[in-house]
């Protein structure tokens, strides 16, 4: 949770630097997001969805308030993709969002031209995509091994 704290602390810094005040302004909520996610997961589920559309309608505002152009709108789905994703207790989904936010963000990093950004957000992309194809692979290993150990013992 730490790392994350500085990684959002950078982009805070790199989005103000560049003036892109919507990406900035999402990145403070993702990481009191993040922080959330930990603190509340003890909570009941009705309190934390709560909580998460509360986030949802302030990331709507504050993009609304720090709108620059069609950029804006994919800051906006980055950050609600990673919201669910962060949410999400299950991995899967969670890189399933993953693929689908840094795709968003890098859109948005690459709009606002920001070289820190935009190579994370390939970064995460690509990782992304990667684990969710070695655990199709798995599976499909899994699954032929079943098939096989059933074969046999019907023999």
């Amino acid at each position: 949770m730490h790392a994350y704290t500085v990684a959002c602390l950078a982009w805070v810094l790199s989005f103000a630097f560049l003036g892109a005040y919507t990406g900035m302004a999402l990145m403070v909520l993702s990481g009191l997001n993040i922080w959330g996610s930990y603190k509340l997961s003890k909570w009941s589920r009705n309190k934390q969805l709560s909580i998460l559309l509360l986030l949802l309608v302030l990331a709507f505002s504050l993009t609304i308030l720090t709108w620059h152009g069609w950029p804006s709108m994919f800051a906006l789905a980055g950050w609600s993709l990673m919201t669910l994703s962060v949410w999400s207790k299950q991995t899967q989904d969670m890189r399933r969002f993953g693929v689908a936010m840094a795709a968003s963000w890098l859109v948005y990093s690459t709009a606002v031209f920001s070289i820190f950004s935009m190579i994370s957000d390939a970064i995460t992309l690509v990782s992304n995509v990667i684990a969710l194809a070695h655990n199709r692979e798995s599976v499909s290993r899994r699954h032929l091994s079943r098939t096989i150990v059933h074969t046999r013992k019907k023999s």
